[in-house]
């Protein structure tokens, strides 16, 4: 379509003329990859009726949703054997969330490691088996401040 110049007055023609031209369709070849991925966005939850082998190769990551291998649809585009899809972008995103939340258990878990040792020691009472809980508190909790090092502030812990 060209780009037109008019004065007010002659818009309305010019409108007229533009209405009644005849536009031609263009022709585009079919994208196999991208019919598969009508299929898949078409067909039914859990549906068996694609192979996603056809999609692309084997990329080396695994899908964020149900931990199965990911496929390269494209460049910086992965799908799942049952049709996750993500860029690469969003794959990025949900790794550093994957990694942050198994952050905070290991955390949790050594904070509530060291908690139970030390209540095992005082229970325990003077003696060899009081020691082994408390170097076992110790350890953990060198193993916590290493690595409370790296994790998240507390303020980022839900976002």
């Amino acid at each position: 379509m060209l780009d037109r110049q008019a004065a007010a007055a002659q818009i309305g023609a010019i409108i007229k003329e533009l209405s009644h031209r005849e536009i031609e369709d263009p022709t585009v070849e079919p994208d196999a990859s991208q019919e598969m991925e009508n299929r898949i966005a078409m067909a039914s939850r859990f549906s068996t009726d694609f192979n996603t082998q056809q999609l692309g190769a084997p990329s080396g990551y695994t899908c964020p949703d149900c931990n199965g291998s990911l496929l390269s649809i494209g460049e910086g585009h992965f799908r799942c054997q049952v049709g996750h899809a993500w860029t690469a972008e969003a794959l990025l995103a949900a790794r550093d969330e994957g990694i942050e939340g198994a952050l905070w258990i290991a955390v949790r878990g050594l904070h509530e490691k060291a908690n139970l040792a030390r209540r095992l020691a005082d229970k325990a009472g003077p003696g060899m088996l009081s020691g082994h809980y408390e170097a076992l508190a110790e350890e953990t909790e060198r193993a916590l401040q290493v690595l409370s090092a790296h994790a998240p502030s507390r303020g980022d812990a839900g976002d």
